[in-house]
């Protein structure tokens, strides 16, 4: 654990701090120092390795018997302990942020270090996901990271907070913004997106109105080629993916199953090879649950109703709706293309303080990108 002014915090990787929420001031001082009860671990393990080492070149001597080999690992093994020991004994950093500059001081084994940057040539306070595929014995996960962002030099960025929870993660962005008096800047599939500190909290419906953000978009004006179709029913626009929503599998799927169909049908005709008969008709209804399921994902469409009042997601399939969620238009801060939690694919996503709806997960970037633009020029009236 560290002291932050007073108030408690994490320390995880190197140039990473876990930045406590409610401070609210500069100058900030931060001090990580190296786990003493971790180093001690490592000196004797090191320590108990080298003896080891001892310990066989002895019996080489007193008894011929050779074990060099052993000896040398042993010895490699117990020096590196004692080294990465050795160093979490001595290390120490020291982060100093003030209105005017970012400090960093540490003391490693080898020798101590320091930098000074003006606290103007950071860009801004950058917002990103990260989103790690998991092995074979874990799960897949999202990190979620803010870094203070260097304008030329990446090595002079520092990761204030990162996390595998979403749960604050935008009240500790615009948190760090103010505290910095720097942009908000959000990385999205389409770029990085800026927000100046005194916009932090309002709706885009504010911004749009007081000149702070530019709309410049014509709702009608479909992407040529999209799979997009729009209505205007009064003042609420809705958007709605085409046939084929969820690409190949909806396409290829029925005829995978069809072409199984006729492979079994072949095997029980082909006079070498015997299939229980009894097994037929269940292959058969198998198939044709199948091929069925996979045909009714081309019924399915996703749907985007946006007006000045709100803006609504569901699900339509010949029968009714099903799974919508819903925002209101003036509480909507951010419009931005990312990737909704635990997910790879990026959406289109309107957020709020209390909630996201988001939309054409597998749409192409270029329709994503018409469509926010078109909640933008829609909530903004």
């Amino acid at each position: 654990m560290i002291r932050i002014s007073g108030v408690q915090a994490t320390i995880g990787k190197p140039q990473e701090l876990d930045l406590a929420p409610g401070v609210s001031e500069l100058p900030l001082d931060v001090t990580r120092r190296g786990t003493r009860a971790l180093a001690i671990v490592l000196l004797l393990l090191g320590g108990t390795a080298d003896l080891g080492a001892i310990a066989v070149i002895l019996t080489h001597l007193a008894h011929g018997l050779s074990r060099t080999g052993l000896a040398a690992v042993l010895f490699a093994v117990g020096t590196g302990l004692e080294l990465i020991g050795a160093r979490e004994w001595v290390r120490f950093e020291q982060w100093r942020f003030t209105p005017q500059d970012v400090t960093r001081k540490w003391l490693g084994l080898f020798g101590a270090n320091e930098w000074t940057e003006p606290l103007s040539s950071y860009a801004g306070v950058l917002r990103r996901q990260e989103y790690h595929s998991g092995g074979k014995n874990s799960p897949s996960y999202t990190l979620y990271i803010l870094a203070l962002q260097h304008g030329a030099r990446k090595d002079r960025s520092v990761t204030l907070y990162s996390s595998r929870s979403p749960e604050g993660f935008r009240a500790r962005h615009e948190e760090y913004a103010r505290l910095f008096a720097l942009p908000a800047l959000i990385e999205t599939q389409t770029g990085v997106e800026k927000r100046r500190p005194e916009d932090l909290g309002k709706s885009v419906r504010q911004r749009v109105a007081e000149g702070s953000m530019q709309v410049t978009f014509d709702p009608s004006a479909i992407p040529p080629g999209s799979r997009l179709t729009v209505r205007v029913e009064g003042d609420t626009l809705t958007v709605r993916t085409g046939r084929n929503t969820f690409g190949l599998a909806s396409t290829l799927g029925p005829a995978a199953f069809l072409l199984g169909g006729v492979v079994i049908l072949v095997l029980r005709l082909w006079p070498r090879v015997r299939i229980p008969a009894a097994l037929l008709p269940l292959a058969a209804l198998g198939i044709l649950i199948a091929a069925s399921a996979f045909a009714a994902l081309r019924l399915v469409s996703e749907e985007l109703l946006i007006s000045p009042k709100e803006v609504r997601k569901r699900w339509r399939h010949p029968w009714g709706t099903f799974r919508e969620s819903a925002v209101p238009a003036g509480e909507i801060e951010e419009v931005l293309i990312l990737a909704p939690p635990g997910e790879q694919q990026t959406a289109v996503q309107a957020i709020t303080d209390k909630a996201v709806v988001h939309f054409g997960m597998w749409l192409p970037v270029r329709d994503k990108e018409w469509v926010r633009d078109c909640i933008i020029a829609v909530i903004s009236k």
